[in-house]
């Protein structure tokens, strides 16, 4: 038998998806794609990306009139989207499908009184978007220690950061 390195590994589902409706959005888009944080984690990428106009968002700066706003595959917050659908550029939703999912399971059980627990790194864009979803009924533990902190609940749903690997 032989094996063979892969020099590459590419991207993850939700990360090519991302990119590949960035690529076609700014295609056609006349002011380009600016995405909410970046695209992905790869430089070469960013690179790639900046080349046909499609570039990370830049609080300090407007977003230039007739750009699209892409949301990454980390998804946000819901009101960071509403917020920018409300400023007038059109949105697209690049949040992977298995992001989505965690979204709308907190969705669902948070209209049903349950608290909400999150598994995952604090900081990280994808638990950003969780806790923007979970609102006040959201609690974060990031390592096993973090559950004795909790308080008790009646009612509970366990969600996890999709690459979160630590509990």
């Amino acid at each position: 038998m032989k094996i063979i390195l892969a020099q590459t590994a590419g991207f993850c589902m939700g990360v090519k998806r991302a990119v590949d409706s960035a690529l076609e959005h700014a295609a056609r888009s006349p002011g380009g794609v600016y995405t909410v944080g970046p695209l992905i984690h790869n430089n070469q990428t960013i690179e790639m990306l900046r080349e046909r106009r499609v570039t990370t968002l830049d609080e300090s700066r407007p977003v230039p009139a007739q750009s699209t706003i892409l949301i990454r595959a980390h998804g946000v917050a819901p009101e960071v989207q509403e917020s920018y659908k409300n400023i007038g550029h059109p949105i697209v939703d690049g949040t992977c499908p298995k992001v989505k999912t965690v979204h709308r399971v907190i969705e669902k059980y948070k209209k049903q009184g349950f608290a909400i627990v999150i598994t995952g790194d604090e900081g990280h864009a994808e638990v950003i978007g969780l806790q923007g979803y979970a609102g006040n009924a959201g609690h974060l533990i990031k390592a096993p220690d973090d559950v004795d902190a909790l308080p008790h609940f009646d009612k509970l749903c366990v969600v996890s950061q999709t690459t979160f690997d630590k509990i």
